[in-house]
Order: structure tokens, then C-alpha cells, then sequence
């Protein structure tokens, strides 16, 4: 019995020994996580925020895909409930009529945010909007919606300027491509 607790404390000593060697000394994994709220302030760098979804549900897994958009004087892309990917768009120039039929969906007036930022009066939620399901909204540039995945609707352009933006799309995952073989199903 001796001989055994002998060896067990032989063995902890080693094994606590070569932690230490691989693991720098001060270091915890808390460490390594940042604080929420704005990054720190670095001369010659700005973080800009363009726009707020707030309470999104989001997949446990999913493949992120940044869009550039541009849409025609006339042109329509419709939404189908089947496709489960949802996304923010960002309106750069030009109008975008957006018709959600499916569920309600948030919106930040990019001019109205801006005049929060500049009086300090981020608190005040003047420049987010609730759309109603079945509701026809243009956004204009500096405008971002978030619309959901799963719903029937449409985004067009019924301007007579081309439309541009960028949409940070959320899709499950695999969307894009398949996992590696061996990978663990979520």
C-alpha cells in the first residue's frame, strides 16, 4: 500500500512538473478572455458601429458568409421560408424596398444612430425600428436590417439608381461545404 501511494505521488510530482514546463506561469484561461464593450482606443484606428439586431436566435453551429451586393433598378431577389439563412444587410447607396411576410424583424436608421453617437445619447433607441410582418420598408444608405432566416419575402430595388450594400449572411452549418470526413455531427 505504501509503495503504491509512493508512486502515485512520484507520478503526481512529474506530471505537475511538465504542466508547468507548457503552461507559462501567471497565465489562466480567464485571462484570455477580453471584456465586453468597445475595443480599446488605438491612435490611427476606428470601429464604427453601422448597425444593431438585438435578441438574434442563432444556430450552435453555422458558416458566416460576407455578401456584396448589388442590385438593378428594377431588380428583385425573393426569400424562401425553405432557406434557414438569415443575415444582416448594409445599405452603401441607393434604396432597398424590403418585404418580410413571415415574422417581425429590427432595423437601425444609419442617419439616426449617427445623430445618437454624436450627442452621446446611445441609450436613447430613437434609431432602431421593429418592422411588422408583411410590411414594406426602403432603407437608405447607412441603414441595417436584420432579416431572419425562414420567412417568405422579398428585397428589390424600385429606384431608378443602382442599389449597393454588403450582407453578412448566417447560415447552419455546412452550407458552404461539407465537413471533413471524421468530423462530429453538432
Amino acid at each position: 500500500m505504501r509503495r503504491g501511494a509512493s508512486f502515485l505521488t512520484i507520478f503526481a510530482l512529474v506530471l505537475v512538473s511538465l504542466v508547468s514546463l507548457v503552461i507559462p506561469h501567471g497565465v489562466m484561461a480567464q485571462d484570455g478572455t477580453p471584456a465586453a464593450g468597445p475595443p480599446p482606443e488605438e491612435e490611427g484606428v476606428t470601429f464604427t458601429p453601422l448597425g444593431f439586431a438585438p435578441n438574434v436566435t442563432l444556430p450552435a453551429q453555422g458558416d458566416l458568409i460576407l455578401v456584396d451586393l448589388e442590385l438593378e433598378p428594377g431588380a428583385v431577389s425573393t426569400f424562401l421560408e425553405s432557406d434557414p439563412t438569415g443575415g444582416m444587410l448594409y445599405v452603401e447607396s441607393g434604396e432597398v424596398t424590403v418585404v418580410n411576410q413571415t415574422t417581425s424583424w429590427s432595423l437601425t436608421r444609419g442617419k439616426a444612430m449617427e445623430e445618437a453617437m454624436a450627442s452621446g445619447a446611445m441609450d436613447d433607441s430613437s434609431f432602431f425600428e421593429l418592422v411588422e410582418a408583411g410590411q414594406e420598408t426602403t432603407l437608405t444608405e447607412g441603414d441595417v436590417a436584420y432579416i431572419p432566416g425562414n420567412i417568405a419575402g422579398e428585397i428589390r430595388n424600385d429606384g431608378d439608381a443602382p442599389a449597393e450594400g454588403t450582407i453578412f449572411l448566417i447560415a447552419p452549418s455546412g452550407t458552404l461545404v461539407a465537413p471533413p470526413e471524421g468530423t462530429p455531427a453538432p
